[in-house]
């Protein structure tokens, strides 16, 4: 019992090792809120389109609910690819 339970637990630790490892390739940026449209990709559930542009001037594209008010100029962290 004792063999059998060390061949899995050796077995195991090869499968882990082997394993390849995954780096993440994005950095952090702060992106300032430059413009707030209006989008009707259904006609009953309106939807925010938000422009932001980071140091730069490379533009990203977010869409998010009607619910929450966003102010033009705020500045939030991002994460683009390396």
């Amino acid at each position: 019992m004792k063999t059998t339970l060390a061949a899995l637990a050796i077995m195991a630790i090869t499968l882990i090792a082997c394993s390849p490892s995954r780096e993440i390739n994005v950095e952090v940026i702060d992106a300032q809120l430059v413009k707030v449209d209006t989008i009707f990709r259904s006609s009953d559930n309106p939807k925010q389109q938000l422009t932001w542009r980071d140091s730069d001037n490379i533009e990203y594209v977010s869409i998010v609910s009607m619910s929450r008010a966003y102010q033009l100029g705020i500045v939030m962290s991002m994460l683009r690819p390396r």
